[in-house]
């Protein structure tokens, strides 16, 4: 069961990172569905008027995947016999 909880604990910031990406291209979720890609592709038309509507959501990724990243390193040292001491 650990290794699994691992590999999906460290996979999940790409998980994120391809869907909002791939939302952003077009080819992810529709309008119905929040989701930080279609935020920022909603921001990409006021981008001049106001770069803080796109900057946020940017972040608000960065920050995500940053912490789901760190997560998915604590998990998979919490699980791993050889780094305890």
């Amino acid at each position: 069961m650990a290794p699994i909880v691992v590999s999906v604990s460290l996979a999940l910031p790409g998980y994120v990172v391809a869907e909002a990406g791939l939302t952003v291209l077009g080819a992810g979720l529709i309008e119905p569905t929040p989701s930080w890609g279609l935020t920022i592709s909603a921001a990409t038309t006021y981008y001049r008027a106001d770069p803080l509507y796109l900057w946020l959501p940017v972040l608000g990724i960065t920050i995500l995947v940053l912490a789901l990243s760190l997560l998915g390193d604590a998990v998979r040292d919490a699980f791993d016999p050889r780094t305890r001491r």
